[in-house]
């Protein structure tokens, strides 16, 4: 009778040590589930935290909306409030100008009138650059809307020939409706875009965008350094007449390249000739020299920027505009005199020309490195200011101007 018993004791005994480890294995199965029971807890507790930041979020959000939406409808109001302040600026500018006309004022009295009031207002660049980096940064910034939304409108009119936008023309004093067409456009995608660099025109001085804009920084310049002797580089243009016209007191100088068979400071039919690698004018002469677009017809600028550089006085300015890539380091050599004799390095490409119907042969398209080039040729300090402003017609976003000064500016 004690055999089963003895079987079962001598089986038990054998399973004591899987018993054993199954009862280990539990008791570990039951640590690691009160771990995970733990950590469910911590994951728990943390979801609720995350759910609590995201109401807040939410919460803050809409908070910041509201504030938005205040903030545009503020904006729009402060908007439509200049829109009517300009109108009426505007407005008493030409009522300004009918009560002189109607007072029948001489005429230097009239264009008194007309230079006081406009000498009430500076054009300022939209941004300054004095290298690549911080040009990009500024044309990032930079608020171009209102001028935007006028070349949207011209835009939105397609091919028609003419536009006239309205705009208050600085160079004489009053509103214009200003020409812009499809003359000298660029093609995007497939659709033309006016030029606005060469067109928007005022009806009464006949300066282009660019040419007004060159006008009023030599208008604020000559107000501001009081300068003596001026020099164009250009007799038969708007721009000329104008300064002329505008300052009958200074010596305003003008010229033309005429040929290299005549010598500089030479008179050839009322024009005079000056090639700017090698000008005439004495040195630590000239206050201000302005150059339109001509740089890029030079066959040596580097050897024109050190003339300019030469003939300004201490304390002389150069003012030029000058087709520039801004995407572009390096500055490129189309053309090149070498014996005596015109040598094409590419297609040869012309601009206008008010002497002749063949057009202008480009020399050079420039990059970024023109800005050395002006510090090499002996200039102190150089750097290109950006223009936009649609109230007095200057569209497209950014017209550069160089600023190159014999000391620091």
């Amino acid at each position: 009778m004690l055999v089963p018993y003895l079987s079962a004791i001598k089986f038990a005994i054998k399973q004591a040590p899987i018993l054993g480890r199954v009862v280990i294995e539990r008791d570990d199965l039951r640590v690691a589930v009160a771990d995970a029971a733990s950590e469910v807890a911590k994951l728990h507790r943390h979801l609720e935290s995350v759910i609590g930041e995201c109401n807040d979020l939410r919460a803050e959000q809409d908070r910041l909306r509201a504030t938005a939406a205040d903030a545009a409808s503020k904006v729009a109001d402060l908007q439509r409030h200049l829109d009517g302040v300009r109108a009426e600026r505007d407005r008493l500018r030409e009522e300004l100008g009918k009560t002189a006309h109607n007072l029948q004022l001489p005429s230097g009295e009239h264009d008194g009138i007309q230079r006081d009031t406009s000498r009430l207002m500076l054009l300022k660049p939209t941004f300054t650059a004095r290298n690549r980096a911080e040009f990009f940064d500024g044309m990032t910034n930079a608020d171009f809307s209102a001028s935007d939304r006028v070349e949207a409108e011209v835009i939105a009119q397609g091919e028609v020939g003419q536009v006239f936008t309205r705009h208050f023309c600085l160079c004489c004093g009053q509103t214009v409706e200003m020409l812009t067409d499809y003359q000298y456009a660029f093609e995007v995608d497939g659709r033309k875009i006016p030029n606005w660099r060469e067109r928007v025109v005022c009806p009464h001085c006949g300066m282009n965008n660019r040419q007004r804009l060159t006008a009023q920084l030599v208008h604020q310049h000559v107000e501001q350094y009081g300068c003596s002797t001026l020099y164009f580089m250009e007799q038969v243009t708007p721009i000329f007449a104008w300064t002329r016209s505008r300052y009958p007191d200074l010596t305003v100088h003008g010229s033309e390249y005429l040929g290299f068979e005549y010598v500089g400071g030479t008179m050839v039919n009322g024009i005079r000739h000056e090639d700017v690698m090698d000008l005439s004018f004495p040195s630590d002469s000239i206050d201000l020299i302005v150059s339109n677009d001509v740089f890029e017809h030079v066959p040596n600028y580097r050897r024109a920027l050190a003339e300019c550089a030469r003939v300004l006085r201490p304390n002389g300015h150069l003012l030029a505009t000058i087709p520039f890539s801004t995407h572009e380091d390096q500055s490129q050599v189309r053309a090149e005199i070498r014996d005596n004799a015109l040598n094409l390095l590419l297609p040869a490409q012309y601009h206008g020309n008010p002497l002749s119907a063949d057009g202008c042969l480009v020399f050079h398209d420039f990059g970024w490195d023109m800005l050395n080039h002006f510090t090499e040729a002996g200039f102190a300090s150089v750097k290109c200011e950006v223009y936009t402003d649609a109230q007095y017609g200057h569209l497209g976003r950014g017209q550069i101007v160089f600023k190159a000064a014999m000391t620091g500016v």
